[in-house]
């Protein structure tokens, strides 16, 4: 990112996630379609998110009870029900790699960041010189 993006990006202050992710696209000039895949499970993964860091106490009221009902049915937080759905994650996981990919690949920076050699790897390096 160039010296006056980051200069600006910090003056953005506090956006929602997909503002930011909207504004990386702009400067990046990448076309997204959240309604298809890749870029419709980034709204996903926000969801599933805010789910977790925002979650809120529900009450609910029963009047019947069915004492044969297996635990695992009950009533969860809807995080619970997200995570159930393996293949779901597994796809979400790989769109957001693809996401990754292309941000890196469009700012210039890597082709393929989630493969770089991580900044422990390179303090490592620095320190047998």
């Amino acid at each position: 990112m160039k010296s006056h993006q980051r200069g600006r990006w910090r003056q953005v202050g506090k956006i929602p996630k997909q503002k930011k992710y909207e504004n990386f696209c702009k400067i990046f000039k990448i076309k997204y379609n959240y309604k298809k895949r890749p870029y419709s499970s980034l709204i996903d993964v926000f969801k599933f998110r805010d789910s977790i860091a925002h979650g809120k106490t529900t009450t609910d009221r029963k009047t019947s009870f069915n004492i044969n009902i297996d635990p695992e049915n009950i009533a969860q937080a809807e995080w619970q029900e997200i995570a159930r759905d393996i293949s779901k994650i597994k796809q979400t996981v790989e769109d957001v790699k693809l996401i990754i990919n292309e941000l890196g690949q469009k700012s210039g920076t890597s082709n393929d960041p989630l493969n770089e050699f991580g900044s422990s790897t390179i303090v490592a390096n620095l320190k047998h010189k």
